[in-house]
C-alpha cells in the first residue's frame, strides 16, 4: 500500500475518530490535583479544628490522595472520602460548600491555560487533513472551559458534553451518528465506545 492509498483506505475503514478529553487530549488531571491541593490547604485546618479539636489533621498530599481519594470521582463523593481518611465527617451542606469551591478554584486555574498533549493534537490535525471527521465526547461540565483554555474549540466536527436536563430530553444537537473509531483513556470508557457502536483504537495519553 502506497501513502496516497492510505489516506482513502482509513476514510473507507471510519468516517470519524471519537476522542475522550481528560488524559487523551489534555493534562486536565494536573489542573485539578491543584485545585484539591488548594482547596484542602485552605480549608482543612478549619475542618480540623472545628470537628477535632487539638488533632490537626495531615495535609493533602497529591501523590498519595489524589488517585486514592478523589481521581475519577463526583466531587462531593472525592472530599466525602479525603475527609473520612482524616476522621472528619462534615455535614452534607458543608461537603456541597466545598465541592462549589472546588470548583471555582479550577475555574480560576484553567483561565491560566490548560496543556494539550502534542502527540494528541498532531494525530487530530492529521486525521482532518485525510478528511476524516473528528469528535470529543466527554462526561466533564467543564469541557468546554477545558477546550477554550487548551485553545482547541475550533478543529471539531462534533462536540459531545453534559446538557441541561431538558436539553437531553430534546436530544442534544451535538451528538451524531455514523461509524467511528474511539479514543478514551479507561477501560470501561472503551466500553462506552463499544456500545455506541464505536472501536476504541487507543488508551491512555497518545503521546505517551
Amino acid at each position: 500500500m502506497t501513502d496516497t492509498e492510505r489516506p482513502h483506505s482509513a476514510r473507507a475503514a471510519h468516517e470519524g475518530v471519537i476522542f475522550d478529553l481528560d488524559g487523551v487530549i489534555t493534562d486536565t488531571a494536573s489542573v485539578h490535583a491543584r485545585a484539591w491541593k488548594a482547596l484542602f490547604d485552605e480549608q482543612l485546618p478549619r475542618l480540623s479544628a472545628t470537628l477535632r479539636p487539638g488533632t490537626p489533621a495531615p495535609p493533602f498530599d497529591v501523590g498519595a490522595d489524589y488517585r486514592r481519594y478523589v481521581d475519577g470521582r463526583p466531587r462531593e463523593d472525592g472530599i466525602r472520602a479525603f475527609l473520612a481518611s482524616r476522621n472528619l465527617e462534615p455535614p452534607a451542606p458543608e461537603i456541597a460548600a466545598l465541592a462549589a469551591r472546588k470548583q471555582a478554584i479550577f475555574e480560576r486555574l484553567i483561565v491560566g491555560g490548560v496543556s494539550a498533549f502534542p502527540g494528541t493534537v498532531a494525530l487530530l490535525y492529521r486525521l482532518r487533513g485525510r478528511g476524516i471527521a473528528t469528535a470529543v465526547v466527554t462526561s466533564s461540565r467543564n469541557g468546554l472551559a477545558v477546550l477554550a483554555a487548551a485553545g482547541l474549540t475550533g478543529i471539531w466536527d462534533v462536540r459531545h458534553h453534559p446538557a441541561p436536563p431538558a436539553a437531553r430530553r430534546r436530544g442534544h444537537p451535538d451528538q451524531g451518528q455514523g461509524r467511528g473509531a474511539g479514543s478514551d483513556p479507561a477501560t470501561r470508557g472503551g466500553q462506552g465506545l463499544r456500545a455506541r457502536n464505536g472501536t476504541p483504537v487507543a488508551s491512555g495519553k497518545l503521546n505517551g
